[in-house]
């Protein structure tokens, strides 16, 4: 009988899924993405990245969740913006709502880091837990052809996939090539 429990050997082992990525940076393709509410949070914003090659080897197919809080601070909103700009869900200074669920599919560079999980003590101040986590820190997700993650190893024969975009726009890839081309567009 298998426990849908997270234990030792991790998650993916338990769920039948390819286990997470190790830290590195990697070209990505959009597998999921879904909004999730749980009772007494905000909601929050799944997006599952699976690893098309990158720079840590052999993390071909594995999987990557991060969640991105769905509420008004700032930091939010600007992380959710710059994801909807390099995923050409939404245009620069453009204000409209996004669906995520267009995303699938399309790809990008993300970095994943290990870092130490926190929480909130009695006081309601933040502190270590002394447990890892892998993310995405702060805005560590480009277009594939920006030139700032040039070096990270690409999956050739998937950027010309050409995944679709949105009913009646370009596809994925060359859309985003075409608002990646001006740097000053991914100031969010």
């Amino acid at each position: 009988m298998r426990m849908n429990t997270i234990g030792k050997k991790g998650y993916g082992e338990y769920t039948g899924r390819p286990p997470a990525p190790l830290p590195g940076r990697f070209h990505v393709a959009v597998s999921d993405a879904k909004e999730m509410h749980g009772e007494g949070k905000d909601p929050a914003m799944a997006v599952e990245f699976t690893v098309l090659k990158g720079t840590t080897p052999g993390q071909e197919g594995k999987i990557h969740t991060e969640f991105f809080t769905i509420n008004d601070k700032q930091y939010n909103v600007d992380r959710l913006s710059r994801l909807a700009m390099v995923l050409v869900l939404i245009g620069p200074n453009e204000d409209k709502d996004v669906d995520f669920g267009q995303a699938k599919g399309r790809q990008l560079i993300i970095e994943i880091k290990e870092e130490e999980k926190k929480k909130k003590n009695s006081e309601g101040k933040w502190e270590t837990t002394g447990e890892k986590r892998l993310c995405i820190p702060g805005m560590s997700y480009w277009p594939v052809d920006d030139k700032d993650v040039a070096d990270v190893p690409k999956d050739n024969a998937m950027l010309t996939a050409t995944p679709t975009a949105a009913a009646g726009s370009t596809s994925a890839p060359a859309a985003q090539a075409s608002v990646a081309s001006d740097p000053q567009k991914w100031d969010v």
